[in-house]
């Protein structure tokens, strides 16, 4: 009995410890995720705030184009899920929106 009372408690020990570190770095994707949003939009203030609409138009067009193809690159793995923006559907909508904004050459130049 003593083998299965050191088993159990092994494993319950294991378990919080696997799960408080897999929630830790849950927590960190997330606030990393918060702040290159914020980044993002504290870029395109700053040009707006300048005057500077081009090159507010040649960031998001870069950002929009590497998001598109690092988004790709994770859809490929088999931990993907297909309803990262809501349903599958407005996913797909979302991201055909975006790639016609990137391939508009009139808007998306020297990218």
């Amino acid at each position: 009995m003593k083998p299965f009372i050191i088993g159990v408690v092994s494993f319950i020990l294991g378990l919080t410890i696997a799960g408080s570190l897999g929630f830790k770095m849950f927590i960190g994707q997330a606030q990393m995720g918060i702040l290159t949003e914020m980044n993002a939009h504290s870029v395109s203030l700053e040009l707006i705030s300048e005057n500077n609409v081009s090159d507010l138009k040649q960031s998001n067009c870069f950002v929009l184009k590497v998001g598109l193809r690092n988004y790709t690159q994770f859809s490929d793995s088999i931990w993907a899920i297909d309803n990262a923006g809501g349903t599958a559907e407005m996913t797909q909508e979302f991201l055909a929106k975006v790639n016609a904004q990137v391939e508009n050459k009139e808007l998306c130049k020297n990218i």
